[in-house]
């Protein structure tokens, strides 16, 4: 008989990310060898049922009011009232936790499988020891320095350094920790994890979906491209990502090929998507400079036909 696996998630499809994907794609694969199922955090969309999405099952907490109003992030701003925000929110989900073991117990659950980030897959890492099975934890990234380079910490600061010991104590918890890279590895095993307990699992790519094809000449017309140089960055736009570093390079491109184009394919936050464009007039680049936006997945491979050089120039956070 198959094991059946739960999974904890901060966020899933049909919202599409880095993150989504790559949880979507465990679930499928997962399939061949164990009964794989998700559970998402009780602040992503609100259901009584579950979604079935390509064949994957993603459980969803129920319309809550107190978790709308906690949701809404008014005790940080209140110094004194943040000291018991954590008390506040483990009160708050005694309600969402009874999904959580209702699931377990019901589905039979014989390994949960939590995943950046901590706070909700804390709660994974107790219901497991009630029931007195394996708890793993994937580190897709390291959530307090994330936060750093998107500008909503201080580096060292007081929440920046107590979401640094909530990931901690929870990786000290698990059985087993699953983690991205070497380097992610080596920062896991500095904080006092047993590193023969840590598996790197690389992202990956569905080579099926993912075939090289000739390239999309009536894509490029429709761009106005034809003749041009292209320089892309796929993915979403924010400021972690780094996006004005490649807009300066470009600047500094341009002196030499003039017919060099960056294309920016993905999502963009509002404010950070206005300083870039400002960025772009600064340098005058803004006619080589390209936002297109998200697009549909499917069509992802139809751009990257027409691209010359893909560039990645996330910060080192």
């Amino acid at each position: 008989m198959k094991p059946n696996i739960l999974h904890l998630f901060k966020t899933s499809y049909p919202s599409i990310s880095g993150y989504t994907v790559r949880s979507h794609s465990i679930l499928t694969k997962q399939k061949l060898f164990c009964s794989p199922i998700a559970l998402v955090d009780p602040y992503f969309i609100k259901k009584t049922r579950p979604d079935i999405i390509e064949g994957n099952i993603y459980y969803r907490y129920p319309p809550d009011l107190k978790l709308r109003l906690y949701n809404k992030d008014f005790l940080s701003q209140i110094p004194i009232l943040e000291r018991f925000s954590q008390i506040l929110y483990l009160n708050l989900l005694k309600t969402p936790m009874s999904l959580l073991r209702s699931i377990v117990k019901h589905r039979k659950i014989d390994l949960i499988h939590g995943h950046t980030y901590a706070r909700f897959s804390n709660f994974g890492e107790k219901v497991a020891r009630e029931a007195k099975i394996p708890f793993i934890y994937e580190v897709r990234g390291f959530w307090e320095d994330s936060r750093v380079g998107v500008d909503r910490l201080k580096e060292f600061g007081y929440q920046y350094m107590k979401i640094r010991r909530s990931e901690t104590n929870l990786m000290k918890k698990a059985d087993a920790l699953i983690t991205l890279g070497k380097n992610m590895k080596k920062e896991i095993v500095s904080r006092g994890f047993d590193e023969k307990k840590v598996i790197v699992i690389p992202n990956g790519v569905d080579t099926e979906k993912f075939k090289p094809i000739a390239p999309d000449l009536n894509l490029k017309e429709r761009l106005k491209l034809k003749n041009k140089k292209i320089i892309a960055y796929i993915g979403s736009i924010q400021k972690i990502e780094g996006i004005e570093v490649l807009i300066h390079a470009i600047a500094q491109v341009k002196k030499k090929f003039k017919e060099i184009v960056l294309l920016l394919i993905g999502s963009s936050f509002k404010d950070y998507k206005k300083e870039l464009i400002d960025l772009s007039k600064k340098l005058g680049t803004e006619s080589s400079v390209h936002f297109i936006g998200r697009i549909q997945r499917d069509f992802i491979r139809n751009y990257y036909s027409i691209v010359d050089i893909i560039v990645i120039p996330r910060k080192n956070t």
